[in-house]
């Protein structure tokens, strides 16, 4: 009998101890507050990457209308004298003005950065089947090691990549919240490096992107003004430079609403991810910074529609 209770004692410790161990994890709130903002980082991601795809697409149409509206006319020859080849008329068209596939997909690689750390963040809050959050941790340290111009060394990158997939393949709760402890330091120094390239790329006062359509649109209006200002010409000549015209009209319109609300979107994610840690660590504090992301995410992912229409 005496063996029994101990037996049974021993058994109603180990419980115990399992029970506390499990309670160490992350509250309800507290996950509430991390899904939050892992859900608003896939919001933010996917917009900024619409914008850059549909940015490039828009700068071609744009440029094709223009070079219609100026009847371009390609040279026969080189200045040298020499037969051009294609890859020379490409580059005469510049159709893309600048917005090339290499760049754009670099800025879509960090953008992805951002969508796989809001979906790891997700299914680690939602407590999803370890399948998934190992897929997603999976997706995640992929997206670390293609993250242009890392200002993490190459150790940094690999260590981080290692809590990743661990955290990814972890059962007990209070591992997992240390673990994620650890990552979201690294991780923000990525967030900081995106957030910069963001809020250039997006700065119509800026070198960067919408800076770019926003020339483009811009020379196509006044060629379309400048033409529609003559009189005479053929009606379809017309409707060209109208068409020109309505298209740059629409671009600036969009442009100026969609880099104005991602450019508010990105200075709530800086907010937002200095008090991530605090969210992890402490239950008792306000979660309004994570809240704000979530509420011009939410605008951002709305207003984006018309621009990549």
């Amino acid at each position: 009998m005496r063996k029994l209770l101990n037996g049974m004692s021993s058994g109603l410790i180990i419980a115990a101890l399992a029970v506390c161990i499990a309670g160490c994890g992350l509250t309800k709130a507290q996950k509430s507050g991390v899904a939050t903002f892992g859900e608003a980082a896939v919001a933010l991601g996917t917009a900024t990457r619409v914008n850059f795809q549909g940015g490039r697409e828009s700068v071609i149409q744009m440029k094709k209308q223009r070079l219609a509206i100026e009847k371009k006319v390609l040279p026969s020859v080189k200045q040298d004298g020499s037969a051009p080849d294609r890859a020379f008329y490409a580059g005469e068209l510049n159709l893309d003005s600048g917005l090339d596939p290499v760049n754009i997909e670099k800025r879509v690689k960090a953008a992805d950065l951002l969508i796989q750390y809001g979906n790891l963040l997700v299914s680690f809050s939602n407590e999803s089947q370890q399948e998934e959050l190992s897929a997603s941790a999976t997706s995640l340290t992929e997206s670390i090691g293609k993250f242009p111009d890392n200002p993490l060394s190459s150790d940094e990158i690999d260590g981080l990549g290692k809590l990743v997939l661990a955290l990814g393949n972890m059962q007990v709760e209070h591992e997992k919240r240390e673990t994620l402890k650890s990552i979201v330091p690294s991780m923000s120094k990525l967030i900081e490096k995106l957030c910069d390239n963001l809020e250039t790329d997006f700065d119509l006062k800026k070198r960067g992107v919408a800076a770019d359509i926003n020339n483009v649109q811009e020379r196509l209006a006044n060629e379309a003004i400048s033409g529609l200002k003559r009189e005479g010409g053929s009606i379809a000549d017309r409707l060209v430079l109208i068409d020109g015209f309505a298209m740059a009209e629409e671009s600036r319109t969009s442009l100026q609403g969609s880099s104005a609300d991602l450019l508010k979107a990105v200075g709530s994610l800086r907010q937002a991810d200095k008090k991530l840690t605090d969210q992890i660590d402490n239950n008792k504090i306000t979660f309004d910074a994570i809240k704000t992301f979530a509420k011009d995410a939410s605008a951002l992912a709305k207003a984006i529609k018309p621009f990549t229409k």
